[in-house]
């Protein structure tokens, strides 16, 4: 766990200049290849405030993962609007609404931090899974559910929930400064993008639900 400190603004500053000099090099060399004394050279700080901030370069790395994956997708968030009185239609358009938007405004060394621990793994990501990745899908599998009129254990609802995932993880791992056939999607006003996800999507959902029903 992250220490818990009392912060002062000026400690506020530093931390946040060590998350984004860290999380650069992550990017780039991995954890593995990345030390303490890169970090703080980067960033022009002493080999203390790492482990005073995060307690080491373990915890840094986890709190990065975690911060990555918050800022794709708050939990949070998720979870006040699963609370809200809205219809489930209208909880979906909002869910999409707030998530593109976040995968295509995110850092790029966000975005290559968590393209590879998908391709490469690191003995840290169960810490993400467990924390970040499976609450919310258990709102996710809840919101689905509602969609489409499936029980929350029915097996054909992890299929759907695949097929509302897949294009948000093509955007989270593709390599936006290599030009590759689909890489004009991300030239697309992303209010464009969420309408178009938002109408196919929720299509896809209520041919589920028909299918199911017929």
């Amino acid at each position: 766990m992250e220490p818990k400190r009392k912060r002062r603004p000026d400690g506020d500053k530093t931390r946040e200049q060590i998350i984004e000099a860290a999380g650069e090099l992550f990017a780039q060399y991995g954890y593995q290849g990345t030390t303490s004394k890169a970090i703080c050279q980067r960033c022009g700080v002493n080999l203390a405030s790492v482990n005073y901030h995060f307690g080491s370069r373990q915890g840094l790395y986890k709190v990065i993962l975690r911060q990555v994956h918050e800022s794709f997708m708050d939990l949070e968030h998720l979870d006040a609007l699963m609370d809200s009185e809205l219809e489930a239609e209208a909880k979906f358009h909002t869910f999409i609404g707030a998530l593109i938007p976040a995968i295509l405004g995110a850092k790029n060394w966000q975005l290559r931090i968590w393209a590879r621990e998908i391709a490469a793994p690191s003995e840290f990501l169960s810490y993400v899974v467990n924390e970040q990745i499976l609450p919310k899908f258990t709102r996710l599998n809840t919101l689905i559910s509602q969609l489409t009129g499936l029980a929350e254990d029915d097996p054909r609802l992890l299929p759907a929930i695949f097929n509302v995932l897949a294009p948000c993880l093509m955007m989270l791992i593709a390599n936006r400064e290599q030009q590759m056939p689909l890489s004009g999607i991300f030239n697309y006003p992303s209010e464009q993008l969420v309408d178009h996800l938002q109408r196919f999507l929720l299509a896809g959902l209520r041919a589920v639900s028909e299918n199911d029903s017929g």
